[in-house]
Order: C-alpha cells, then structure tokens, then sequence
C-alpha cells in the first residue's frame, strides 16, 4: 500500500510574499533607513522571515531564492547521474527494480563519501518515494519484465527500416 504523508505537512503557505517586496525590505533595515516593524508594515512581509533575513550573512538575493525544506541526500549532480543510468539501463532492455535502485543510491553515496541516513545497506522507502517525485518527468515506476535476447537483438535499424513508415 502506498503511502500518502511522507514527513511532516506544513501548517500553511511558504513563502507566501513577494520577492521583489522582501528585497526592499531588507535593503531598508540593514542601511537603517527604517526599523523592522515600519519595514513589516510598508512592504507587507512576514516579521520573522524579514528578521531572518536582516541578521543572515547573505546577500537579499540570495535570502529570497532560499530552497525550503530539507536538502536531499544526494547532491543534485550524483542524481542526475543515477537518473542517467537508470534511463540507459532501461534502454537497454534491463530494467531495474525498486530495490535495485535503493541499492544503487546507497551505494553511490559510500563510494562518493556522501553522509547518508540509509541503513542496511539499501536507501529506505520514503528515500525513493521523495527521489521518484522529483523526477517524474524523466522517471516512471513500473514492475520490470523479462525481454528475450532474439527479440533485443531484432530490435535494431536494419529490422526497422524494413517498414517505410519507420524509415528515417
């Protein structure tokens, strides 16, 4: 059975003002031109993010275009590289199972020295579940089924050009 709730739900919106707004607001507090609350009230930003925001080290630019929520395990460049390997490995007629690719995550992150929360020699559950929906454009989820080598083997561009409709 699937599951529905994967962390926690967030009790409201997030981020819920305007970029260009909360920039203004930042700029204004840390030159002093104004105070926090003025800034809250002319600019209709949230008091504890602006506060945030004035106290971090980053630049206004970089405060607004802040990712929330947690990182995921894997750095983004070691996903799009099990996502590229998954891909090929399905266009060669061997496709992987939900395990398979458990395996492989936790595995790419030993050999990358990533710190990783996966036990037992495998990612967990909510791991793929989270991985699969952040790539669902390129990733689908499906039970593997055996392909014969005659029928891999016929599948190649001399077979297919034979039929004028699939001519390049």
């Amino acid at each position: 059975m699937p599951r529905k709730i994967i962390g926690r739900k967030p009790k409201g919106k997030l981020k819920n003002w305007d970029a260009q707004s909360m920039m203004k607001a930042i700029v204004s507090v840390r030159e002093k031109k104004m105070g926090l609350r003025k800034a809250v009230k002319l600019y209709e930003v949230p008091q504890t993010s602006l506060q945030r925001f004035v106290n971090s080290d980053k630049t206004p630019e970089e405060c607004v275009n802040l990712k929330v929520g947690r990182k995921p395990v894997l750095p983004a460049n070691l996903e799009t590289e099990l996502v590229e390997y998954l891909i090929e490995m399905d266009d060669r007629f061997y496709g992987l199972r939900r395990d398979d690719v458990k395996r492989l995550a936790y595995q790419l992150a030993v050999r990358n020295n990533v710190s990783h929360p996966f036990l037992n020699k495998t990612a967990g559950r909510a791991w793929f579940d989270l991985f699969i929906r952040r790539h669902k454009k390129r990733l689908t989820i499906h039970k593997p089924i055996g392909t014969s080598y005659s029928r891999c083997n016929g599948f190649n561009k001399d077979a297919i050009t034979v039929w004028d409709c699939f001519s390049p």
